[in-house]
């Protein structure tokens, strides 16, 4: 079995307009909450297939867009930026706070509002991140199991 994939497994009984998806990194399986309609599921499918063929191409940082809405009237973007280093790719989650950006945000390019990896948070603590291979990720777009 994969090390890696990420993919919808249904959608929320009380909010049809709510997405439910699985992120597998190694053993730890993540799930999320997508909102729908400012994207489609196909949508989000689309992204998560852009950030990940972004770090095969050697870009060293990207992300997978989990919830997005309207930036125009949204608050947040929950995404899980992935860092690449070397052959490694490792994972965290995080919401991007539309107003502390320091450009506009880009729903066509979410990576582009990603920071820099870091491991500590403004407190001191450890950030929860997960490490995956870039040949699991590599495996997983070769699967077609994203289309």
């Amino acid at each position: 079995m994969a090390d890696f994939s990420i993919a919808f497994t249904g959608f929320d009984e009380r909010d049809p307009l709510v997405a439910i998806g699985e992120l597998r990194l190694g053993d730890d399986h993540e799930r999320f909450e997508s909102v729908i309609g400012f994207w489609s599921v196909d949508e989000y499918r689309q992204s998560w297939a852009e950030g990940l063929q972004r770090l095969l191409a050697g870009e060293s940082t990207s992300c997978l867009a989990t919830s997005v809405s309207d930036p125009s009237s949204a608050n947040f973007v929950e995404v899980w930026p992935l860092y690449r280093q070397g052959p490694d790719v490792f994972v965290q989650n995080s919401l991007l706070f539309l107003d502390q950006l320091s450009h506009e945000f880009d729903p066509a390019a979410p990576w582009q509002s990603v920071a820099s990896r870091s491991v500590v948070d403004e407190d001191g603590q450890a950030i929860s991140e997960w490490r995956v291979s870039l040949d699991d990720i590599r495996a997983f777009l070769e699967s077609g199991m994203l289309a």
